[in-house]
């Protein structure tokens, strides 16, 4: 008599064991099982299991890797500040939004509070890096000399010598790697959780259906 109060016999407890080490100890699980099952219909079914469980184990990870080769495939962009957008800040510092459509799901990651150095983006004057990146908002208003921060969406820059960057005649142009948003990374760990989760739900319906099919009336 198993735990459950399901009659079992020798047989049907070596089922019941393989069913147990799979994750399907259950009622359901139980009455899809024959009677007096032989070898051959317990393999039969093990075998069903072990591939279902593989189709769904692969299915569920396939997104994994390629969010984690993400920096691989994602898109380059590259774009020239436009001079009538930029604004006097303070100090040396001036400011442009950065408004750039990318592929989706990727975006322009910028810092932040929760993550001041996120941001991949690269600032150059007629052709030559400017930076340091992710520099203070104050040392860029104090000290300049090409220090920038691509911050929520606005970056914050100064110029290489302090002159304005709206009359001084120069090409600004920034670069990025897209890059995915956290929003995403978090739906594909907890997709893959609740794929295989649900996988199981299902797997152990659909064997009670089956077994109850097969079992000739009482």
């Amino acid at each position: 008599m198993d735990p459950m109060g399901v009659e079992l016999t020798p047989e049907a407890k070596g089922c019941h064991l393989s069913l147990v080490n799979f994750g399907y100890a259950s009622t359901s699980a139980l009455r899809a099982l024959p009677s007096s099952p032989s070898q051959q219909q317990c393999a039969e079914k093990m075998t069903f299991i072990k591939a279902v469980d593989l189709g769904f184990l692969i299915v569920a990870a396939a997104v994994t890797p390629a969010v984690l080769l993400s920096p691989g495939w994602a898109p380059h962009v590259r774009f020239h500040l436009d001079r009538h957008m930029v604004a006097a800040d303070s100090g040396y510092a001036y400011t442009v939004p950065v408004q750039v459509a990318t592929p989706f799901p990727f975006e322009l990651a910028a810092d932040g509070l929760a993550h001041p150095e996120r941001s991949s983006l690269r600032l150059s004057e007629d052709g030559k890096p400017l930076g340091p990146a992710h520099s203070l908002h104050a040392e860029i208003r104090d000290d300049g000399h090409g220090r920038f921060s691509f911050w929520d969406g606005m970056l914050y820059f100064s110029t290489s010598d302090g002159s304005d960057p709206r009359s001084n005649g120069r090409s600004y142009v920034a670069s990025d790697l897209g890059q995915l948003p956290l929003a995403v990374w978090a739906v594909v760990i907890l997709g893959d959780v609740i794929l295989y989760v649900l996988h199981r739900r299902w797997l152990g319906a659909f064997l009670s259906r089956r077994g109850g099919r097969a079992r000739p009336a009482a």
